[in-house]
Protein backbone atom coordinates (compact mmCIF):
# COMPACT_ATOMS: atom_id res chain seq x y z
CA UNK A 1 0.00 0.00 0.00
CA UNK A 2 0.99 3.63 -0.51
CA UNK A 3 2.78 5.32 2.36
CA UNK A 4 2.15 8.83 1.04
CA UNK A 5 0.52 10.41 -1.99
CA UNK A 6 2.31 13.49 -3.29
CA UNK A 7 -0.17 15.91 -4.84
CA UNK A 8 0.66 19.14 -6.58
CA UNK A 9 1.29 18.62 -10.29
CA UNK A 10 -1.59 19.60 -12.58
CA UNK A 11 -0.67 16.94 -15.14
CA UNK A 12 0.61 13.38 -15.26
CA UNK A 13 4.05 12.71 -13.80
CA UNK A 14 6.54 11.20 -16.28
CA UNK A 15 9.80 11.35 -14.32
CA UNK A 16 10.80 10.61 -10.72
CA UNK A 17 14.23 10.50 -9.06
CA UNK A 18 15.15 9.81 -5.44
CA UNK A 19 18.17 11.63 -4.01
CA UNK A 20 21.24 9.62 -3.05
CA UNK A 21 20.45 10.21 0.65
CA UNK A 22 16.85 9.12 0.11
CA UNK A 23 15.41 12.21 1.77
CA UNK A 24 14.01 14.00 -1.31
CA UNK A 25 12.15 13.08 -4.47
CA UNK A 26 12.31 15.07 -7.69
CA UNK A 27 9.36 14.78 -10.09
CA UNK A 28 8.74 16.07 -13.61
CA UNK A 29 5.31 16.46 -15.15
CA UNK A 30 3.43 17.11 -18.36
CA UNK A 31 2.44 20.45 -16.79
CA UNK A 32 6.02 21.60 -17.49
CA UNK A 33 7.06 21.78 -13.84
CA UNK A 34 9.66 20.04 -11.70
CA UNK A 35 8.98 19.62 -8.00
CA UNK A 36 11.28 18.69 -5.14
CA UNK A 37 9.54 16.82 -2.32
CA UNK A 38 10.50 15.94 1.25
CA UNK A 39 10.14 12.15 1.59
CA UNK A 40 9.23 12.13 5.28
CA UNK A 41 6.62 14.90 5.30
CA UNK A 42 5.42 14.64 1.69
CA UNK A 43 5.67 18.44 1.43
CA UNK A 44 6.74 20.11 -1.81
CA UNK A 45 9.77 22.26 -0.96
CA UNK A 46 10.43 23.70 -4.42
CA UNK A 47 8.59 24.11 -7.72
CA UNK A 48 10.49 25.00 -10.88
CA UNK A 49 8.49 26.20 -13.88
CA UNK A 50 9.27 27.51 -17.33
CA UNK A 51 9.48 24.43 -19.53
CA UNK A 52 7.52 24.73 -22.77
CA UNK A 53 6.28 21.16 -22.62
CA UNK A 54 6.32 17.90 -20.73
CA UNK A 55 9.27 17.15 -18.45
CA UNK A 56 10.19 13.60 -19.46
CA UNK A 57 13.35 13.15 -17.38
CA UNK A 58 14.89 14.49 -14.18
CA UNK A 59 18.24 13.92 -12.50
CA UNK A 60 19.97 15.13 -9.35
CA UNK A 61 23.69 15.67 -8.89
CA UNK A 62 25.44 13.40 -6.37
CA UNK A 63 25.76 16.27 -3.90
CA UNK A 64 22.03 17.04 -4.25
CA UNK A 65 22.64 20.68 -5.19
CA UNK A 66 21.79 20.58 -8.89
CA UNK A 67 18.52 19.30 -10.39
Amino acid sequence: PCQKVLTGHSGSVYAVKLTKEGDQICSGSEDGSIKLWDVESGKCNLTMTGHDGTVNAVDISNDGLVV
